[in-house]
């Protein structure tokens, strides 16, 4: 494919180029003000764009630079239309000059209509054309010598990546059709911040989140996402533009873009941008647009009517589409699925030879190439804090039996990583506070001199050294069931009162949770009250999470904490009013169950007396029996089935996913208060198993990995509407495509690695932890998977209660 887009232009200097000076402008755009230096203009050609049909530049096409909302007034509700381009013959030209309303806002183009066949004697005008290519912040483009500086290429590539990204923050306007569609970006204040954030108080916690603000980034983050697929600017000190696919995300070679596959997917939609009719008023969709939209409808969904809406189709729907499975591979000519498509047009390569299980793109990381400890092994656990940053619970990483943590912003670079001393063993879970700490679980189940430690570490420098915080456990397996303040050496061995930096556990930490108090939960991976929930009560000042250390659980007859043969701790959730909701697996008498523990907040919220006040709700469910077993506490799930995974949707409904029974999953609605329960609605089906982890999304769609050796792929629960009704549901799998550089095929050799949990960020990209099956050998990587814009955007960190809910 020709990359070479755009000749030098005869740029003597930026203020001599002609002879006749234009004057100069006062420039009040991004980030610049009224009392700025003002500059010449004269000299500078403009932004210069190519818009392109695979090979064959496109001539006659609205090509229009757009500002992203800058109200703020939601999700792809209007955006602003800064300029219109002059169509300069080979290539298309912005006027330097122009302004943003916010040097915070982002730029892009967006291509219309125009003629396919770039002025030939028989001219092909496509009305349903509609390209896209993201560009960045106003920031990196806020003078006339910057913006004069800037190329870009609007092509198949660029709108694939776009409706990707950007697909969850984009509408289409029909506009009358005919190449006059406007398309707009934007997303409301609450995600639209520089970086997102939490505060609350300062740098303390209130009681049940009042007095906490908090931002989310998701439309910084999104095109950021676009532009770690495609290189289609030079804006912002990017190389090109190629007009090509990334093999591997710019400033890490370690994350792997799926080159093929988004080639493949240009070459779909080239089956429909080069065809079209003879004159430029005629509306009609040629033959093939209608053949692509119609691939491109999901059931009971609408037909598009333009490129770009049939795309963010396909990136909302990747498993299916019209009356069958849109992959395609049984191919007739053009004929079978979308993947049919692609052989008609081959101006992108290397392309897949073979279809893909589905259309879901996401960028693999094995590690930050920019840190010096870069991999992260086989990688178990991820979380996410305020701003997306992904921070990864490794292991096999240092040592076959030891643990760390890295973290990488969500654009993919870097940021710490934790190198542990050989005490630290078995992986666990993670979790992040609002007050601008990650912490880590160690269960040390393996052999060896491994600690069982709870870990602290702050979000900004945590590879810096030690945990700030450690806990450690007891030097007994006792319960410390004691009331805040009379904890003492005698009472409670290993346990110290006082602001020490040591404080004590019980053995196996395994799940974690804060709650809008700042509390910190856990329970136990494996011994007794193997699923009983402990509880550090925040305390502000250092440390900041016990002084001294309490830790509860409920007391009854039966233990109401103690779930019947639980031998895993598992999910902790909470809902807005700081009601716990804990999850858990376990095996007994050859029976395996699938629960959910519900604690309503009886008492007062402020710590510790909430927790001297929990009273342990019965969750109704199927009976079951077995050592240990007493019915009407916890169980929900069948014989044969485990799992832990759960989720409350923005409702406060629970939803439980379980393991590789008849049934996968249920649906619960709660009534909380003096006669806590849960009614069981309906159940879905589980494609998958051992789902251990669970999320809602912002559009109440429920989602869990599967942790099996065939693949790393999600299932995913659309419910009927926002409240619960009756009827079964369907899980739907996926299978994100690995073709690293030079591949023309999605591997399988990552088929070992296990979906361990993941999580949604503010774009509504899932991260996924993909660990291997090898214990032992630490120079086998895992992944984490970028599932780009799967999901719809919610809150990235869990610890402000906000479940399902969109920022």
């Amino acid at each position: 494919m020709n990359t070479n887009f755009f000749s030098p232009l005869p740029r003597k200097s930026v203020f001599a180029l002609i002879a006749v000076t234009l004057g100069t402008m006062a420039l009040t755009g991004c980030g610049m003000g009224a009392g700025d230096t003002t500059e010449p203009i004269a000299a500078i050609p403009g932004m210069q764009v190519k818009v392109m049909g695979g090979e064959t530049p496109i001539a006659g096409a609205t090509v229009i630079l757009w500002e992203t909302d800058p109200s703020s007034t939601g999700y792809g509700v209007t955006a602003r239309q800064v300029q219109t381009a002059t169509d300069a013959g080979s290539y298309f030209l912005f006027t330097p000059g122009y302004s943003c309303t916010h040097s915070t806002d982002f730029l892009y183009v967006t291509a219309t209509g125009g003629d396919v066949t770039n002025g030939s004697s028989s001219p092909i005008y496509n009305p349903n054309l509609v390209m896209v290519a993201a560009l960045g912040s106003c920031a990196n483009m806020a003078t006339a010598i910057q913006q004069a500086a800037v190329t870009v290429v609007v092509n198949e590539l660029s709108t694939v990546a776009a409706a990707y990204a950007l697909g969850n923050f984009m509408t289409v306007n029909a506009n009358g059709g005919v190449g006059t569609q406007k398309v707009y970006i934007g997303a409301p204040l609450t995600n639209n911040a520089v970086t997102g954030s939490c505060t609350s108080g300062g740098s303390t916690y209130t009681a049940n989140f009042t007095g906490m603000t908090c931002t989310a980034a998701g439309l910084a983050h999104a095109f950021a996402n676009a532009l770690n697929l495609v290189n289609d600017t030079n804006a912002g000190g990017l190389p090109g533009p190629t007009a090509q696919a990334y093999t591997t995300v710019p400033g890490n070679t370690l994350g792997s873009v799926p080159q093929a596959l988004i080639n493949t997917l240009g070459n779909i939609m080239q089956y429909c941008t080069n065809s079209g009719n003879a004159t430029s008023t005629d509306s009609t969709i040629s033959a093939n647009c209608s053949t692509f939209f119609s691939e491109a409808t999901p059931p009971s969904g609408t037909l598009p009517t333009d490129t770009l809406s049939a795309m963010v189709n396909i990136a909302h729907n990747p498993e299916y589409a019209g009356s069958t499975n849109n992959v395609g591979s049984a191919c007739t000519g053009t004929t079978g699925g979308l993947f049919c498509l692609a052989s008609a047009d081959s101006s992108f390569a290397p392309a897949l030879s073979t279809a893909p299980h589905d259309w879901t793109l996401a960028i693999y990381y094995s590690g930050a190439s920019n840190l010096t400890s870069s991999s992260f092994g086989s990688p178990q656990f991820a979380t996410l804090d305020a701003n997306d940053n992904v921070y990864v619970l490794t292991s096999n990483l240092y040592a076959a039996t030891q643990t760390g943590i890295s973290a990488m912003s969500s654009s993919g670079t870097g940021l710490w990583a934790f190198a542990p001393s050989a005490t630290y063993c078995a992986a666990g879970t993670l979790a992040a506070d609002a007050v601008g700490y990650i912490w880590m679980s160690v269960d040390a189940s393996t052999t060896g001199a491994c600690a069982y430690a709870i870990d602290g570490f702050p979000t900004t420098n945590g590879g810096a050294g030690t945990p700030t915080y450690t806990y450690t456990a007891q030097s007994t397996s006792t319960i410390c069931n004691l009331a805040a303040g009379t904890a003492t050496s005698s009472t409670c061995p290993g346990l110290f009162n006082g602001y020490d930096s040591v404080h004590r556990i019980q053995s196996t930490p395994f799940g974690l949770g804060f709650d809008g108090s700042g509390n910190l939960w856990y329970n136990r991976k494996s011994g007794s009250c193997a699923n009983c929930i402990f509880e550090f009560p925040y305390t502000a000042g250092t440390p900041p999470h016990g002084a001294p250390v309490t830790e509860e659980n409920s007391s009854g007859t039966p233990d109401p904490t103690d779930l019947p043969n639980a031998t895993e701790g598992g999910q902790i959730v909470f809902d807005s009013n700081l009601d716990v909701f804990v999850g858990n697996q376990g095996t007994g008498s050859a029976l395996i169950y699938a629960g959910a523990l519900v604690l309503p907040n009886t008492g007062s919220l402020a710590s510790p007396a909430y927790i001297n006040q929990l009273t342990a709700g019965a969750v109704p469910g199927n009976s079951y029996s077995g050592a240990g077993g007493v019915n009407g506490y916890g169980a929900v799930s069948t014989t044969g089935e485990e799992g832990g995974g759960l989720a409350l949707d923005s409702s406060g409904n629970l939803w439980l996913a379980s393991g590789t029974g008849t049934a996968g999953g249920y649906e619960y609605s709660v009534t909380l208060g003096s006669s806590p329960a849960l009614t069981q609605a309906a159940t879905f089906t589980n494609t998958g198993s051992h789902p251990y982890y669970s999320q809602m999304d912002g559009k109440g769609i429920f989602w869990y990995p599967s942790l099996t050796s065939s693949g790393d792929f999600f299932s995913y629960v659309i419910p009927s509407s926002p409240v619960f009704s009756s009827g079964a549901r369907d899980g739907i799998v996926y299978q994100p495509c690995y073709a690293p550089a030079g591949a023309s095929a999605c591997s399988t050799t990552i088929a070992s690695g296990d979906t361990k949990s993941f999580q949604i960020d503010s774009t509504g990209s899932i991260w996924t932890a993909n660990g291997v099956s090898s214990s032992t050998s630490p120079s086998v990587n895992g992944f984490v998977a970028q599932i780009i814009g799967l999901a719809y955007p919610v809150w990235p960190l869990q610890a402000i209660g906000k479940s399902g809910v969109q920022p």
